[in-house]
C-alpha cells in the first residue's frame, strides 16, 4: 500500500521570525513542511489499518528533497515510532561533506532563520506576523525561490533560502551531533546516488556543455555546475581544496578538456560514494539495525540519454516500474532492470530486507568493507573509490566543519 503526501514547501513551509517562534509554545517556527509530513504519518499510524496497510511496518521514502525530508524525518523526536524503515534516493551525506551543504539535506540555524524571515517579510512590505498573515498567499511566496548566498559550499552550488531549521523540537540537533549523541530514531535505511548528479554528466554532453550558447551561472540553485573544461576544473579544484588541491590533483590529474570532465566525474561520482560510505559508517556505531546502500548507472532511453545518462531521478521510472507513464523507447533490458528495482523496493518495504528470491544479492552495509551495491546497468558490489582516493576524502573531509 502507497500513501503520498503533500506539504508545504517555501515560504509557507519553512519561513521562521521571533513572533511565529514566540507563539508557538516550543520557541521554535520554520519547520512547518516537515509538521505537515510527521502529521501525515501520524494518520498513518491512526487509520492506515482500515485500508489494509499495517501501521507496525511504514517505510518512508523518497527522491531529491523527499530524500532530504527522510533524513530530517530520521532526526526528529515527534516521528520517533511513525516509521520503522527509511529509503532515501539520493542525497544522503557525511556531516563534514561540503555537499550536504547545498542538497535538499541543508539546514539552517533557529537564529539565522528568524532574522532571514523577518527581512523577508519586511521586504513583503510586512512588519509584523499580523502584517504577514493578511498577506495573500502568492504575495507572501513571491521571489522565495531564491538562493541563500551566505552559505560556503566550495563550488557555484546554492541551498534554497527556504528549508529546515534546526529549531531545538522538530529537529533538536544538526547531523554530526544527532550522531555523535545516537539520537537518530532507530529504523533500518536504504541510501543511494546516482552516476550523473551532483555535477557529473555523461561523455556525450561534454561538447554541448562547451559550447558558448550554454549558460553557466556564477551561482546555481542545487547542484553546481559541471566542469567540462579544463580551466574550469582547476579553477574549481582550488576554490574546493584549498591547500589539498595539489594532492587532488594527482589524484585526479587532467592536461586538456576531455580530460578535465572525466576527472571531474571521477571526483564528483567518489565523492558521492564515499560520503555515503562514511555517512553509513557513523549511522551504524549506534544504530545496529541494517543499512542498504547503491550506486544507479543505468540511463533511460530516449533524447535525454546522450545529454543527462543515469541522471538526478533517472531511477524513478524503474523504482515504480511504470514506463507506461514515460513516453520513451523502453527496451527489454529496461524491463529486466525495471524488474529488479521494484522487487527490491517492494521487498524491502514489506520486510526491511530488499533481498529476494531471483534477485542479485546485495549486501548489507558493512563498515569494514568500503563497496556499495552497483544498480542498473550491472548488479552487484563495487568498490567506493580506490584506496589512495578513498583515503584523501577521509582526510580531506575531516577538515571541513561538521554539520
Amino acid at each position: 500500500m502507497l500513501v503520498t503526501v503533500n506539504y508545504r514547501l517555501g515560504a509557507l513551509g519553512f519561513l521562521a521570525t521571533p513572533e511565529l517562534s514566540q507563539e508557538s509554545g516550543h520557541h521554535a517556527s520554520g519547520n512547518y513542511g516537515l509538521l505537515d509530513q510527521i502529521a501525515a504519518l501520524q494518520w498513518v499510524q491512526k487509520n492506515i489499518a482500515a485500508f489494509g496497510g499495517d501501521p507496525r511496518r511504514v517505510t518512508i521514502f523518497g527522491h531529491s528533497a523527499g530524500a532530504g525530508s527522510v533524513g530530517f524525518l530520521c532526526m526528529s523526536p515527534l516521528a520517533k515510532g511513525l516509521f520503522h524503515r527509511a529509503l532515501a534516493q539520493s542525497q544522503v551525506r557525511y556531516p563534514r561533506d561540503l555537499e550536504l551543504r547545498y542538497l535538499s539535506l541543508s539546514w539552517r540555524p533557529m537564529l539565522e532563520a528568524e532574522e532571514a524571515g523577518v527581512k523577508y517579510a519586511e521586504a513583503h512590505g510586512a512588519h509584523s506576523l499580523k502584517d504577514l498573515r493578511t498577506l495573500p498567499w502568492q504575495q507572501l511566496i513571491a521571489g522565495s525561490d531564491v538562493p541563500d548566498l551566505d552559505v560556503y559550499t566550495g563550488s557555484s552550488a546554492r541551498p534554497p533560502l527556504f528549508r529546515p531549521v534546526i529549531d531545538g523540537w522538530v529537529v533538536p540537533r544538526d547531523y554530526s551531533r544527532t550522531f555523535a549523541k545516537g539520537a537518530h530514531n532507530r529504523v533500518t535505511f536504504v541510501a543511494g546516488n546516482n552516476l550523473d548528479e551532483g555535477g557529473a554528466v555523461p561523455e556525450t554532453a561534454f561538447s554541448v556543455l562547451r559550447s558558448p550558447s550554454t549558460p553557466r551561472p556564477e551561482i546555481t540553485l542545487g547542484s553546481p555546475n559541471p566542469n567540462v573544461t579544463l580551466k574550469d576544473y582547476l579553477s574549481a579544484a582550488n576554490r574546493k581544496f584549498g591547500p589539498m588541491t595539489d594532492e587532488f590533483l594527482k589524484l585526479y590529474p587532467a592536461s586538456t578538456d576531455d580530460e578535465a570532465a572525466h576527472a571531474n566525474n571521477a571526483a564528483i561520482r567518489d565523492n558521492s560514494r564515499v560520503s555515503t560510505y562514511l555517512w553509513a559508517t557513523k549511522w551504524t556505531r549506534v544504530n545496529k539495525t541494517p543499512v542498504y546502500t547503491y550506486f544507479w548507472t543505468h540511463a533511460p532511453p530516449g533524447r535525454d540519454h546522450d545529454r543527462r545518462g543515469a541522471f538526478h531521478g533517472s531511477e524513478i521510472n524503474y523504482v515504480f516500474n511504470n514506463f507506461d507513464v514515460t513516453d520513451k523507447p523502453w527496451t527489454d533490458e529496461d524491463r529486466t532492470i525495471a524488474d529488479r528495482m521494484s522487487s527490491y523496493w517492494a521487498n524491502y518495504a514489506a520486510s526491511g530486507n530488499p533481498n529476494g528470491a531471483g534477485l542479485p544479492v546485495w549486501p548489507a552495509f558493512d563498515p569494514g568493507s568500503p563497496t556499495v551495491m552497483q544498480l542498473g546497468d550491472q548488479f552487484g558490489p563495487m568498490a567506493v573509490a580506490q584506496p589512495a582516493k578513498l583515503d584523501f576524502w577521509r582526510r580531506f573531509f575531516q577538515g571541513q566543519d561538521a554539520w
